[in-house]
């Protein structure tokens, strides 16, 4: 015992320097998985207890070793409560910054820190995890609240994230947030599948019936229109998952079915040489943004019976 206390006080004091807050935080310190290398061993079954590194190695497992997404180098934080989770995430934007100046300039600086306080402070709101480079960062007071298959669907959505950021070597990013999204999702999605937890088709059913239900009542946005993090952002929030996780699953699960999971991947690997949204979308899918907006128009419409 009193090892593993010194173990979690030493871990502590690491993140505490690194992202250069007060060691009083480790009266909330988080507890940490390391991401292990993808296995050649079957997956388990993850159907009984919440053993989250168990979790944690399964998703690795089957992200590299059947879908093809680079191995994640890093950590899963959980924290306590939220208002730790709250603190992690101010913390962490803030170590964010200095890529940002290297990409975007100070001007990119100055607009990405003004945002800091609200962000961290929605994000938390509204998130149960969050997914970034080499790291996850999960609020674990609400996560242990979710079903475990929802649990662990949820940290595949957000590995998926930080598989995407592997892809370009943690830049920065302007990719369609609803591609981003939506990538995640049907990655979530398969990995119950694949563990006979939840069939894909029946995940697929769900999320029609659900946009179904949205669409009786509300307009939904364009994919255009969420191509943004701050669009998405607002359209989320103002419209709810219905219109915007809902949608995008809907039009991520189309474009792999048309170009090929390997084809979507490397949309996401073009941005590691050239970040600009229009262009490596035509690059990657062989057509324009419009193009495909009008033929997913007509798929949701087909799917909607309407």
């Amino acid at each position: 015992m009193q090892v593993s206390i010194k173990r979690n006080w030493i871990t502590c004091l690491v993140w505490s320097v690194w992202y250069g807050i007060s060691i009083q935080a480790c009266s909330t310190a988080p507890r940490v998985i390391p991401i292990p290398a993808a296995s050649e061993n079957a997956l388990p079954s993850l159907r009984m207890g919440r053993d989250y590194t168990e979790a944690v190695a399964a998703i690795m497992t089957y992200m590299v070793r059947d879908l093809g997404l680079p191995q994640v180098e890093g950590v899963v934080w959980y924290y306590p409560t939220r208002s730790a989770f709250e603190s992690a995430l101010a913390a962490d934007y803030l170590n964010d910054l200095k890529q940002i100046e290297k990409q975007f300039g100070p001007k990119g600086k100055a607009a990405f820190e003004q945002n800091i306080d609200t962000t961290a402070a929605q994000t938390a709101a509204s998130s149960i995890a969050v997914g970034k480079y080499r790291r996850v960062l999960v609020n674990e007071w609400y996560f242990t609240k979710y079903p475990w298959w929802e649990s662990i669907r949820v940290l595949a959505h957000e590995l998926t994230h930080s598989a995407q950021s592997e892809l370009v070597d943690g830049q920065f990013t302007l990719a369609d947030r609803w591609v981003v999204e939506g990538f995640a999702e049907w990655v979530s999605y398969k990995f119950l599948d694949a563990l006979n937890i939840d069939k894909f088709s029946k995940s697929r059913e769900r999320n029609i019936d659900i946009l179904a239900s949205a669409r009786q009542f509300q307009t939904f946005p364009s994919l255009a229109q969420m191509a943004s993090g701050t669009a998405w952002q607002t359209w989320t929030r103002t419209l709810g998952h219905g219109a915007t996780y809902r949608q995008a699953f809907a039009a991520v699960d189309l474009l792999v079915e048309q170009k090929g999971l390997p084809t979507v991947i490397e949309y996401f690997r073009l941005f590691k040489k050239t970040n600009n949204r229009d262009r490596n979308f035509i690059i990657a899918f062989g057509e324009p943004l419009s193009k495909f907006e009008e033929q997913f128009t007509e798929h949701l419409r087909s799917l909607l019976g309407k």
